[in-house]
């Protein structure tokens, strides 16, 4: 932005300076009505600007897609909101929990998530950002934390009375059980 604005910046308190109505040695009278040159100044630099974040954010959206499962063999759990709470179904193990996530750490978490009830958006910053789930539609989230520890994840679709209250609890826990 500054390789934009800062020639502005600089030009324009400088062009009218100099051409100011007490400098009668500095008339403005152009004498060309075309210049490829000012063009190129004008459009190139913002042009290879957008060029180069579009190049950035289409490999960095195809790196970080969420459909996109992670290698390894991944711990299969299936996210369902509810009313102000998050059901997690683990099917491999025949358990569930309500408002708690528990993952191991370093390796691939497949969840597979959905809503009861209205639209919900489920955001875990620390581990894999933000998705949203509705009601009769079926969406899927890859993480994997580098770390044991407890992690914050929470509702942030707001969707009646009381939604900035569900919170839940992501435990990352290694193979001994500790956070």
């Amino acid at each position: 932005m500054l390789f934009v604005i800062g020639p502005v910046l600089l030009l324009v308190p400088l062009v009218a300076w100099h051409y100011r109505l007490s400098n009668t040695r500095s008339a403005y009278r152009p004498q060309w009505g075309f210049s490829w040159s000012l063009e190129g100044l004008i459009w190139i630099p913002p042009t290879a600007i957008v060029v180069i974040l579009a190049v950035f954010l289409w490999r960095d959206t195809h790196r970080l897609d969420p459909y996109k499962r992670l290698p390894g063999h991944a711990l299969e759990i299936q996210a369902i909101a509810a009313d102000w709470k998050w059901i997690f179904i683990y099917p491999e193990q025949g358990i569930a929990s309500v408002n708690r996530l528990v993952i191991p750490v370093e390796r691939p978490v497949h969840l597979s998530l959905t809503s009861a009830t209205v639209m919900q958006s489920i955001l875990m910053p620390r581990l894999a950002g933000q998705i949203a789930v509705m009601a009769g539609m079926r969406t899927q989230l890859s993480l994997r934390a580098d770390q044991s520890g407890r992690f914050l994840g929470e509702n942030v679709q707001f969707n009646g009375m009381g939604f900035q209250n569900e919170k839940l609890a992501v435990d990352a826990m290694n193979g001994a059980g500790r956070r």
